[in-house]
């Protein structure tokens, strides 16, 4: 099936994420893919399996003859059900969906500072103005179920506010004892600014996925860089340089060695496949105050 091009408009949610639609807002988007594909339903819960991927509609062949085939995928614990563009273009825009730095960006800026601190597409992406895995199809009625279930949130306040706590004790409880002086002012510059998060975009809380963490200094390049001033130069402030004595071979197992050479080469019989320790004949000889010697030709 050749690939078709066509805009289409959509409801969007009063705003990214929101479970509500109070404000009817569209979209327009331009579809490019399949103009219908077959995708894998789980015969139980009648939802999508979107792990499952999809399969394209053949023009070519009778519906007979698509049917037989996306069948023979499934498997038995599942159907296939398709999805159309005429029908459901939404749907079928997230089987297919563009990249997000590709596209148009609205920019969110803080009301006191000027800073852009987030943005996202638009208008929202429609794989991200419904939940695709919680889509249903109506076996009955041959169509998926509408309206469709509102793409949730995958940050809730709760796990926003449980996470920051965890990382806030974390850096306080930070030792900085072999910081520098200049280490020590970005890392104290840090923590302020980490403790203003919550007051920063206190408005924000209850869309916490817009809230951004101040950088942590220690992944700048220039934290240990000379350049940066950072570290003094003196062997004094380096670590201490640990030799690793490489290891010996070949490996012994309970004082047993094999050629794992010779092993990986040798034609074994289905039994020695099957043995849960190596043929005998590639055992070594170990002897603590000589080079181990091979036990068969």
């Amino acid at each position: 099936m050749a690939n078709i091009k066509k805009k289409f408009t959509y409801d969007l949610p009063d705003e990214y994420l929101a479970q509500t639609m109070e404000l009817g807002l569209k979209g327009e988007w331009e579809y490019e893919g399949p103009e219908k594909v077959y995708v894998t339903v789980d015969k139980l819960t009648n939802i999508i399996r979107d792990c499952e991927g999809w399969i394209a509609h053949e023009d070519e062949a009778t519906q007979e003859e698509n049917d037989i085939r996306c069948d023979t995928y499934t498997g038995l614990d599942c159907y296939h059900a398709p999805i159309e563009f005429d029908k459901d273009p939404v749907l079928l825009s997230c089987v297919f969906p563009k990249l997000a730095g590709d596209l148009p960006q609205k920019e969110y800026k803080h009301p006191v500072t000027g800073e852009v601190f987030y943005s996202r597409p638009d208008p929202i992406m429609p794989d991200h103005t419904i939940e695709y895995g919680d889509i249903e199809y109506d076996l009955e009625k041959k169509e998926w179920k509408k309206p469709y279930p509102m793409r949730k949130p995958h940050i809730t306040r709760e796990h926003f506010e449980t996470s920051y706590a965890s990382i806030l004790e974390n850096i306080v409880q930070t030792s900085t004892e072999e910081y520098t002086s200049q280490q020590k002012k970005l890392w104290d510059t840090f923590i302020k600014d980490f403790k203003d998060v919550p007051v920063k975009f206190a408005e924000y809380l209850d869309s916490p996925w817009m809230i951004p963490f101040p950088n942590d200094p220690r992944m700048n390049a220039n934290w240990t860089g000379e350049n940066a001033g950072l570290v003094s130069d003196t062997s004094e402030n380096l670590p201490p340089v640990q030799v690793i004595e490489p290891p010996q071979l070949p490996i012994r197992i309970n004082e047993e060695v094999y050629d794992w050479v010779a092993l990986a080469s040798a034609e074994l019989t289905e039994e020695e496949k099957l043995a849960p320790e190596p043929p005998e004949r590639f055992k070594i000889k170990v002897s603590k105050s000589s080079t181990p010697e091979p036990t068969a030709e």
